[in-house]
C-alpha cells in the first residue's frame, strides 16, 4: 500500500490539513470571550470559599 509514493503523499497532505485545521479551531476557541473565560479559570482555579476553621486557623497565624 505504501509503495505507491502517491498514497504516502496524500495521507501526509492529509494529515498536514487537519493538523491545520485543528490549530485554527483552537485559535478561535481561545480567542472568543468564552475561551478568554476558560483561560481566566484555568489560572486561577476554581473559587472555593474558605470554612469557619480556616478562616479561625489564619486569625491565630496573624496574632503570632
Amino acid at each position: 500500500m505504501l509503495e505507491n509514493p502517491y498514497v504516502l503523499y496524500s495521507l501526509l497532505g492529509l494529515l498536514f490539513i487537519a493538523t491545520i485545521y485543528g490549530y485554527v479551531k483552537l485559535l478561535r476557541i481561545r480567542n472568543s470571550p468564552d475561551g478568554e473565560r476558560l483561560l481566566r479559570q484555568r489560572a486561577q482555579g476554581p473559587f472555593v470559599p474558605l470554612s469557619r476553621e480556616d478562616i479561625a486557623e489564619d486569625e491565630q497565624r496573624k496574632k503570632k
